[in-house]
């Protein structure tokens, strides 16, 4: 007995580590001879998750064939699709919704994010493409109420911005502190993403936690200013012309 236990933990601490390294003979060597492709390491990852991380389809094929549970979360609630979506690995996220069936786009980790909040931390816009084909909810909250648009923004992924608000993600959601994506822009004085934000129709006149608006965080960088102030000058001509306030996107 305590012999195949033995041998059973060689087994799948071989497959484990094929799956962190990408080793795809190994890993069909140690699921052949019997390995459990749902065992977990320490922090409840198992080889499928190692292996949507390094971004090994050929593993994530081979795993998956043998049922590999597709959903299984790490210690933090983390599941193989925010790993492979942290990672940027486009196609193994594809084939997790389409091979492995995974459930729910939707899931959250322990901190209320989805494997859409890991795309948009890291900056990958084709990830976040493919996300939103599968129904990944765009204006999803963390347990900070921030969406991955104020990350995307926050972090200065001009490119995710851009692909986040071509899918209708709101440009005028506020988190927990009243802090909005273009405060955040403002903040990182990321030029493209206000641009990005404005042409969005980002509100002018919010009001954050602290009491400051997007013009007072603005105060540092006199081009971002510039921008807000020429928007400003902008809308009001709009209001002018037409006889009423200027009213923004709302999604």
């Amino acid at each position: 007995m305590r012999m195949r236990q033995k041998m059973a933990h060689e087994l799948e601490r071989a497959l484990e580590q094929a799956a962190r390294r990408g080793d795809v003979k190994a890993a069909q060597a140690a699921v052949d001879a019997g390995a459990n492709v749902n065992d977990a390491d320490a922090y409840s990852q198992t080889p499928l998750y190692h292996a949507a991380e390094r971004g090994s389809m050929e593993i994530v094929r081979i795993l998956l064939r043998r049922g590999a549970n597709v959903d299984k979360a790490s210690t933090y609630g983390m599941t193989p699709l925010m790993a492979a979506a942290a990672a940027g690995h486009e196609d193994v996220v594809a084939e997790l919704r389409y091979l492995g069936k995974t459930t729910d786009v939707n899931t959250r980790d322990q901190w209320g994010q989805t494997a859409l909040f890991a795309a948009a931390w890291h900056g990958h816009a084709s990830v976040i493409a493919r996300l939103a084909m599968s129904r990944a909810d765009i204006n999803a909250a963390n347990i900070k109420q921030q969406t991955p648009l104020m990350v995307a923004a926050d972090h200065g992924y001009v490119d995710a911005v851009r692909a986040l608000l071509s899918e209708r993600a709101s440009a005028n959601a506020q988190d927990g502190k009243k802090w909005t994506a273009l405060m955040y822009a403002v903040r990182r004085q990321q030029p493209e993403i206000v641009k990005a934000l404005l042409a969005a129709g980002a509100r002018l006149d919010f009001i954050n936690g602290n009491g400051h608006t997007a013009f007072d965080l603005a105060a540092a960088d006199p081009a971002i200013h510039r921008q807000l102030v020429d928007e400003k000058a902008r809308r009001d001509a709009i209001d002018k012309a037409r006889g009423t306030s200027y009213r923004p996107r709302l999604f």
